[in-house]
Parts: C-alpha cells; sequence; structure tokens
C-alpha cells in the first residue's frame, strides 16, 4: 500500500512483501463483525436523528479536526447521506483516525518478511553525529515509539543510523 501522495513506480516483478491465506472461518467472522455494525450504526443515526444528538466523550470539534477532509463528498452526496456518513465516521469509526501527530497506529492483520539473498553478511552502518539538539529530539522520538511499542531495543548485528531530516512547512512547495 502507497500511504503517501506520490505515485511510486517499481520494475515489474519487484516482490515488496508477503501476505498469508487465513483461514475462512476468520474471514466469516470479520464479515459477521461488519454486517453487525453497519446495523448498529443504522440504529444509531435513525435514533439520533429522531431524537437529537448524544453526548461524545470528545467535544464534536476535537472529533472533526480527526476526521478526514470530507467536504469535497457534498458534490456528490446529499446532505442527508453526509450528515449519516460524518455521523458514522464519528461514532463507529473515530478510533481508525490519528488523535495527534504522534498516535501513528499498529496493525497485527499482516505480518511482513524481507527476503535476503543466501549468505548475506551483517551491515552495520557507522553512526552519523548529531548536533546536541537533533540528539535530543532523536532520543525523545524513539523514547516515544518504544512506550507506544512501535518500536523494540534490539541488539542485531544489522544496523542503521538515524537521518534527521527537517520537515517542511506546510505551504513552501
Amino acid at each position: 500500500m502507497n500511504s503517501g501522495r506520490h505515485r511510486v513506480l517499481m520494475d515489474a516483478g519487484s516482490i515488496v512483501g508477503k501476505s498469508y491465506m487465513i483461514q475462512q472461518k476468520v474471514v466469516e467472522e470479520i464479515a459477521e463483525v461488519r454486517e453487525q455494525d453497519l446495523e448498529a450504526s443504522d440504529r444509531t443515526y435513525e435514533s439520533e436523528t429522531s431524537s437529537g444528538e448524544e453526548e461524545s466523550a470528545e467535544p464534536d470539534e476535537d472529533l472533526d479536526k480527526r476526521l478526514p477532509p470530507i467536504a469535497h463528498l457534498l458534490e456528490e452526496l446529499s446532505q442527508e447521506q453526509y450528515n449519516r456518513l460524518k455521523n458514522i465516521l464519528k461514532k463507529k469509526h473515530v478510533h481508525a483516525f490519528q488523535k495527534d501527530k504522534r498516535d501513528i497506529g499498529l496493525t497485527n492483520l499482516i505480518e511482513h518478511e524481507i527476503q535476503l539473498l543466501p549468505g548475506p553478511q551483517p551491515y552495520k552502518e557507522t553512526l552519523r553525529r548529531l548536533n546536541p539538539e537533533k540528539q535530543r529530539q532523536a532520543a525523545e522520538q524513539v523514547e516515544d515509539l518504544i512506550n507506544q511499542g512501535v518500536v523494540v531495543p534490539s541488539k542485531s548485528p544489522w544496523a542503521a543510523g538515524i537521518v534527521m531530516a527537517n520537515k517542511k512547512e506546510p505551504g513552501t512547495g
């Protein structure tokens, strides 16, 4: 999956990952849960449109900030369909969107495997020096990733140094 905004061209026959077949029972369970979610969201929408909005744990404007931009869909949806979509996203699927910039999410639905050529020798890149401020930022970010369970400490013979890059400000091209 390319989650970026730019196209990625790859040579024919490139291996980008490996997927594994899951048991049919799991597929059926997922389909059943999705069906129940749709039925529940329909009931929620009907009860809310007839008796007012339910109270949410998060203020409405905070939820709106977390949702992806969907205003462009007003060109293709009626106002009722748009409101229903927004309601479903807020009430049932808000967990699928970032809470803040450090909430990068995890999944265990797929495993990734990097296949190496036979007989590889471990590669360990030399460390790049960082100025004290960037060293502090790097340590903070690594600590955050460890605390979130995204990365784990390793003593692997394979290693690559950290490359710190300044992020472009929005609108600067």
